[in-house]
């Protein structure tokens, strides 16, 4: 995909402005190709998208008043506009680009996700009865209706989505439970969003569903409620799972407390006969560093051996390092809170690392897209609340 992107063309933007959820909605509604999204302000948001896409952006923004800007070119349009002087090379060029947009108009890979008792060999087969094989044009692909198709077409799939990535058509699906669990009657409550995101399925168990794939939320709406109208009122259950962004930066200060050398040595020879080698002597320090010296070959016709062991104690102390040792650290502490914030159960779909640095420190910055489930319980509010 990405090898794709890189030869059909793309643009690396900053959207700036309120509602970026929506915007980014709405382009996705349009079927505009847009990835690697991520959001290094509570009004900024970063994105990767084709050359065609991002003139339909701008056209889609007029109605929305935010404001694009292009930080990055790639691909190779971007390349042969720098080859204009270089006729037949250009030429040459030239053609190469027209047999792959020609390419880029039909359906050449299917990727399947989500299967286990379900084999892709058998999602393939449903598809290839749908008239959906490599080489089918990207126009008769319905993407909002394959997905229902698909679920339709076993009783063993609960839930079958399908997207269009260049060439490449995803479709994932989510197994039913062999064994589905009898849900109890409870309080009356609604289900209600934990957090931003982009609605990727929503699935009521009990309730109505207020969103629908590909609407953007935020964080405490409400996603199922349990008023069904005419006063009748149920405990809403079900699932939401949507893209959730996520951003999270630690700060490395040039001074870290760590081991280093304390000046204290503890020496000992080591004998090895053969492959057998005699314990070493109690070390007397807790954390310490061993130089091996060379070894001396003992006893004539025997494979007995000497080596020097110089053991080196280690302290912690306080060390001034250097902004390319600082990088790893602050990245490894910013890994750390994304593992302690981000739920177990989520997917992660892509993370993004930039670096800076100021008289404080290295700031490593972590931008993660994660697919999880956004619903959580509440108390059920009517319209009269």
């Amino acid at each position: 995909m990405d090898m794709w992107n890189s030869l059909a063309g793309y643009v690396m933007i900053k959207i700036e402005g309120v509602g970026l959820e929506r915007f980014i909605n709405r382009a996705i509604r349009e079927g505009l190709e847009v990835w690697n999204i991520a959001r290094p302000g509570r009004n900024t948001m970063t994105a990767c998208v084709s050359i065609g896409s991002f003139y339909a952006l701008r056209r889609l923004n007029r109605s929305l008043g935010c404001r694009i800007t292009i930080l990055e070119k790639h691909g190779l349009p971007i390349a042969l506009s720098r080859l204009r002087f270089r006729k037949v090379l250009l030429f040459g060029w030239i053609l190469v680009l027209a047999a792959l947009l020609i390419a880029s108009r039909y359906v050449w890979f299917l990727q399947i996700e989500g299967c286990d008792r379900v084999t892709e060999a058998e999602i393939i087969e449903t598809l290839t009865e749908m008239g959906i094989v490599p080489g089918t044009p990207r126009g008769q692909v319905k993407t909002s209706s394959l997905g229902q198709a698909v679920m339709a077409s076993d009783q063993r799939i609960a839930w079958a989505g399908a997207e269009l990535y260049g060439v490449v058509l995803q479709v994932s699906i989510q197994e039913a439970s062999e064994t589905p669990a009898i849900l109890q009657e409870g309080e009356p409550a609604s289900l209600y969003a934990a957090k931003d995101g982009v609605i990727r399925r929503i699935t009521p168990l009990s309730g109505k569903a207020l969103f629908h794939a590909g609407d953007g939320v935020l964080k405490g709406q409400e996603l199922i409620t349990g008023d069904l109208g005419n006063g009748i009122q149920v405990e809403a259950r079900g699932e939401v799972i949507a893209r959730v962004l996520y951003r999270f930066s630690y700060t490395a200060p040039y001074t870290q407390v760590l081991p280093g050398p304390s000046g204290n040595t503890f020496t000992y020879t080591e004998i090895s006969l053969g492959e057998w080698t005699a314990p070493p002597p109690e070390i007397p320090f807790a954390d310490y560093e061993a130089e091996r010296g060379k070894t001396r070959i003992l006893g004539a016709g025997l494979p007995l051996s000497a080596t020097e062991v110089v053991c080196h104690e280690l302290v912690a102390m306080p060390q001034t390092l250097t902004a390319q040792e600082l990088a790893p650290i602050a990245l490894a502490g910013a890994r750390e809170k994304m593992e302690a914030e981000v739920e177990k159960t989520a997917r992660i779909l892509s993370t993004q690392e930039e670096y800076s640095q100021d008289e404080q420190g290295v700031t490593a910055v972590l931008h993660v897209i994660a697919e999880e489930n956004i619903a959580q319980s509440g108390a059920l509010q009517t319209k009269d609340e």
